[in-house]
């Protein structure tokens, strides 16, 4: 750890790992700290995180938030996750959700559709 990190960043990132499931165990945080020294330049940051660990979705299993959201929500927010780990790229993120193209077009559209509901309600 640097020791310009404040001992709250710390904290932070401690407490980030430590609430993620970690559903691949010791071989998933060994790869995570791996791409954390690569990515952080020797330093602690939760910014640098994995998106999955920051919000909390593990692959394999529903945490605690999960389990507090309407489906539609957790959907949107897999869809955003996804799309951010893909870099926007719609074909890979379909893929990876195991949908076809065409129907995350229209969970996208419908989601961008709730939102200016709400905005606007």
């Amino acid at each position: 750890m640097n020791l310009t990190e404040s001992c709250s960043q710390v904290n932070e990132f401690l407490k980030t790992l430590m609430n993620y499931d970690w559903p691949g165990n010791v071989r998933e945080l060994e790869n995570e700290i791996y791409r954390l020294a690569l990515i952080g330049r020797g330093t602690v940051k939760t910014r640098y995180l994995s998106e999955h660990i920051l919000t909390g979705f593990s692959p394999g299993g529903v945490t605690a938030d999960i389990r507090s959201r309407s489906l539609k929500d957790v959907e949107k927010h897999l869809i955003e996750a996804v799309l951010k780990e893909t870099k926007g790229n719609k074909a890979k993120a379909a893929r990876i959700l195991e949908i076809p193209r065409s129907t995350l077009g229209d969970k996208i559209e419908r989601c961008r559709f709730l939102f200016l509901c709400i905005l606007q309600g």
